[in-house]
C-alpha cells in the first residue's frame, strides 16, 4: 500500500485522503488503514497472473451489423419526413421542454 518503503499505513491513508480531499474521522483511521492493506493484498494477486502473449493475437472481424458502411441515403433526403413526425419543432429541430437551467 505504501508508495515509499518507510511510509506507514496511517501515513498512506493521510496522503490518500488529502489527495482525494476527504476528511477521515480519527476514530476510523485505524480501521480504514487496515482495510486498505487488505484491498491492496487482494489486488496484488494480479501480479501472479501469467499474461504473456504467444504468437500473434487474433482479432475478430469488425463490421457494421445494421448496414454497409458509406452513405446509404443522400444527405437531407429524409429530413422533411422526420421533421413532420416531431410533436413540436423549431425550424428543422425537435423542440423539447427545458429541463436544465443555468440561473
Amino acid at each position: 500500500m505504501s508508495s515509499t518503503p518507510n511510509e506507514t499505513p496511517l501515513e498512506t491513508l493521510a496522503r490518500l485522503s488529502t489527495l482525494a480531499r476527504i476528511a477521515v474521522p480519527e476514530d476510523r483511521k485505524e480501521a480504514l488503514a487496515s482495510e486498505f492493506q487488505s484491498v491492496i493484498a487482494y489486488i496484488a494477486q494480479l501480479n501472479e497472473l501469467d499474461i504473456s502473449v504467444s504468437g500473434t493475437p487474433v482479432l475478430p472481424a469488425v463490421h457494421n451489423v445494421f448496414r454497409e458502411d458509406g452513405n446509404a441515403y443522400e444527405a437531407g433526403s429524409w429530413t422533411e419526413e422526420i421533421v413532420k413526425a416531431f410533436p413540436a419543432k423549431s425550424g428543422n429541430a425537435l423542440a423539447v421542454k427545458k429541463i436544465i437551467s443555468h440561473d
